[in-house]
């Protein structure tokens, strides 16, 4: 669709290419898995920032999409909307799609589009209908309206103008129809005389959805310049480092319990927001490409110039072919390019990442019925993987712990978490991710032990560092989706807190090595002891025990949820009765669990 900037595009009967759906360039295919595709949904990958969708099961020549905003609302005060996209054709003694099944009863703004085949006096008037098409038509289109369903085609506007007119007449069997919630919010319905590669017209319906801001600005990490071109820090950054940690800086202090936690989160959270003013922000559009130039974008406005002025007033007709060719010639280049760059230096990542990008897309798999919203759903798959504890952790309040200079958090021990940490990892809430601070250490090397020391001393973990992104994700090879039990929750940490987290838990495991807390025989949590170690040591045991004579037999047990499952209460009345671990540490654990 060129010069239109389109959401979603229903298409029925769409080309196929090995059986699937053409991919068409910033867009998302959504299809279902059928011997032939009757018809297909492309998702503006614009869109796909700001929203998220399920596809409900239903007649394979129907695909429906409930369409929900991640923030805000859609249409109105509606949060959701229901997008279906039908091809029917008539069958033995009826349709193949009856109206019982296209017709959805709800209060959720819904749309339908598609080839219905049948036709209407009141969107073609002018047609002398048969008697049979009269009935047919009349009879669908009735049991649409007493379903809540109206027909927004403008009458006598044809979507369908054949080939030979002398063989068939134009005609109007594709339809749009909004049901009563939707209705208020349809702000246009228009043809496109263009081209679609056959004889159906491009129909354009547009709806009042100001709600939903598109293409969110976010802070571009991978460009921020830590160093000049002589490999040097960049001055600019360690100007605004240095200074962080002065009283008339950035950085504050805490003298006092009272406010402590709040005092922390002022000071980590001036301290990103300081890394984000000198961050470049990126402005996803349908034009990121990774092979697009600022050349190609100046080609571009250059070419559109033209082709207005064609437009307009019919003039600089060889200009404007000439700048077509132009533009389309350095695409084409730079596409070369960048394929020809990429293959000289691809990657095993590289390639299982293209084979991600394109292979078959599975629809999206609803858990518990699709009548449930994302957030609905998302809550019933916490509470199977994350069972409500019995006894719930009372906060405690924070408690200044004088820490000897053993205690004390070294430059040397950050380095060595952050360097077990990889710069791909998906960062937290946040966004920030591990790089950001591995530069910030090694500009200045004092800020996160400052940071993390806060911490330990005052026996303080805040609920900003809890906040995490919650990623549900199918189990490969599940017979039932249905079953909350086929998907596994990632929670994705701020990675601020992760650092700090990978500090305790080494100090711990080395007093449960020195205090030789550890089961000889355990393989798991420990430091160089893999599933492997504890294959290698079975084998051991049963080669002698046959030496000795004997007979063996193995049980093995899966213990799940074994983590999920633990007494919080007893942990840390354990802990709190143990010397060995310090004061401070059993404060953090007691605040790191509490939520």
């Amino acid at each position: 669709m060129n010069g239109f900037d389109i959401s979603f595009v229903c298409v029925q009967d769409p080309p196929l290419f090995n059986g699937q759906p053409l991919r068409a360039p910033g867009y998302e295919c959504i299809s279902l898995n059928a011997n032939k595709v009757p018809v297909c949904t492309y998702v503006s990958l614009k869109v796909l920032l700001d929203i998220c969708f399920v596809v409900v099961p239903s007649n394979q020549d129907i695909l429906y999409l409930r369409i929900f905003a991640k923030e805000g609302c859609l249409l109105g005060n509606h949060r959701s909307l229901g997008i279906i996209n039908t091809y029917n054709r008539p069958a033995q003694g009826g349709d193949r799609v009856t109206t019982e099944t296209l017709f959805t009863e709800t209060n959720e703004p819904t749309l339908v589009v598609g080839d219905l085949n049948v036709h209407s006096a009141y969107t073609d008037p002018m047609r002398n209908l048969e008697l049979g098409e009269r009935k047919r038509g009349e009879h669908y289109m009735r049991l649409a309206a007493l379903r809540g369903y109206n027909i927004i085609n403008t009458p006598g506007i044809y979507t369908r103008l054949p080939e030979n007119p002398t063989l068939h007449r134009p005609s109007v069997i594709d339809y749009a129809l909004a049901n009563n919630s939707l209705l208020a919010k349809v702000s246009k319905w228009k043809d496109v005389y263009q081209t679609s590669g056959s004889e159906h017209m491009i129909i354009v319906t547009e709806l009042d959805s100001e709600g939903v801001p598109l293409a969110r600005v976010s802070p571009d990490w991978e460009k921020i310049r830590w160093r000049d071109e002589e490999g040097e820090p960049n001055p600019v950054i360690q100007l605004a480092l240095k200074p962080y940690l002065t009283e008339e800086n950035e950085y504050k202090e805490i003298y006092k319990a009272e406010g402590a936690v709040e005092r922390f989160g002022d000071n980590l959270g001036r301290l990103i927001q300081s890394v984000k003013n000198w961050t470049p922000q990126k402005n996803p559009t349908r034009w990121s490409k990774a092979w697009w130039t600022a050349d190609i974008t100046e080609l571009r406005r250059v070419y559109t110039s033209a082709a207005r002025r064609v437009r307009r007033d019919g003039s600089g007709v060889e200009e404007s072919n000439e700048t077509k060719k132009a533009y389309k010639s350095a695409i084409d280049r730079a596409k070369r390019k960048h394929g020809n760059s990429f293959l000289a230096n691809t990657t095993k990542n590289d390639l299982w990442t293209a084979h991600q990008f394109t292979k078959q897309r599975q629809p999206v798999r609803i858990p518990e019925g699709h009548n449930d919203s994302p957030d609905q759903t998302s809550q019933k798959i916490m509470e199977h993987s994350f069972l409500p504890s019995d006894e719930p952790i009372p906060p405690r309040p924070p408690l200044r712990n004088q820490l000897v200079d053993s205690d004390r958090v070294t430059g040397g021990e950050v380095s060595e978490s952050l360097e077990k940490c990889s710069n791909k990892s998906a960062p937290g809430a946040d966004k920030v991710p591990y790089g950001v601070w591995k530069n910030i250490h090694r500009i200045e090397g004092k800020i996160i032990p400052k940071l993390a020391e806060d911490m330990l001393e005052w026996g303080i973990h805040p609920t900003m560092l809890k906040e995490w992104t919650r990623i549900i994700l199918p189990k490969p090879g599940k017979k039932d989706y249905t079953d909350c039990a086929s998907f596994r929750v990632i929670a994705l940490m701020k990675t601020f807190s992760r650092i700090v987290e990978r500090m305790v838990n080494k100090w711990l495991m080395a007093i449960a090595y020195n205090e030789d807390m550890y089961c000889i025989n355990q393989t798991r949590s420990l430091p160089q002891r893999s599933t492997v170690d504890a294959a290698l040591s079975l084998k051991d045991w049963i080669r002698e025990s046959h030496f000795a004579g004997k007979k063996t037999s193995k049980v093995f047990l899966d213990g799940k949820g074994g983590f999920d499952n633990v007494n919080h209460s007893k942990l840390l009345d354990l802990r709190e009765a143990d010397e060995k671990v310090a004061r401070y540490l059993v404060d953090w654990i007691w605040n790191f669990i509490h939520t």
